[in-house]
């Protein structure tokens, strides 16, 4: 019986060593970039969308009350891609979360352009009892993206234009104005 034990003990160890994240699901760390590419089947409630479009959601650690953050996306604009982020506290593929706010747009269409750039600017409130907060992304075609989170830079303003001419900062603080309220894991 204990041979058994050990050996059930040592399978479960190799699974989860093993085991292949959820599609759709990403762990961002701060100041390393990852790539995001949307997915169909992600069991997102409806309130994110319908099942004909595809997810990604984005889990941000370590965040510090009283902070202000950037996200930094890079993509290729230019693709035709229908888009939307909302930022959630707590993990919208549970049941205990609820969405701050949710910002839609969209790629372009006719000329490419790689390397396209878009900041979104978000603050921590300092009564924030949490260090994580995710984003939700939604696309209507299978979309991937470049993702960095830092600590905000003061010279990316709501009039910061991006490599190709076109203001590219959703400013979430409205100024410095409002704060997320982390209270979730």
């Amino acid at each position: 019986m204990k041979h058994f034990t050990l050996l059930f003990c040592l399978v479960l160890v190799v699974v989860f060593i093993t085991a292949e994240p959820m599609p759709g699901f990403y762990q961002a760390q701060l100041n390393k970039t990852v790539t995001i590419t949307t997915v169909k089947g992600l069991p997102l409630p409806s309130s994110f969308g319908g099942p004909d479009y595809y997810y990604a959601v984005v889990q941000v650690q370590g965040l510090k009350p009283g902070m202000k953050y950037m996200v930094t996306l890079i993509y290729e604009g230019g693709t035709g891609i229908d888009y939307g982020f909302c930022w959630v506290n707590g993990n919208p593929l549970t049941k205990d979360w609820y969405s701050f706010v949710g910002i839609g747009s969209g790629t372009g269409t006719g000329k490419l352009m790689p390397g396209y750039t878009i900041y979104h600017v978000f603050a921590v409130d300092p009564k924030s009892t949490s260090d994580t907060i995710y984003f939700t992304v939604r696309s209507n075609k299978p979309w991937s993206i470049q993702c960095t989170i830092n600590p905000a830079k003061p010279e990316i303003t709501r009039n910061t234009q991006n490599s190709y001419g076109y203001y590219c900062v959703d400013d979430l603080t409205n100024e410095e104005k409002i704060f997320y309220l982390l209270d979730k894991q």
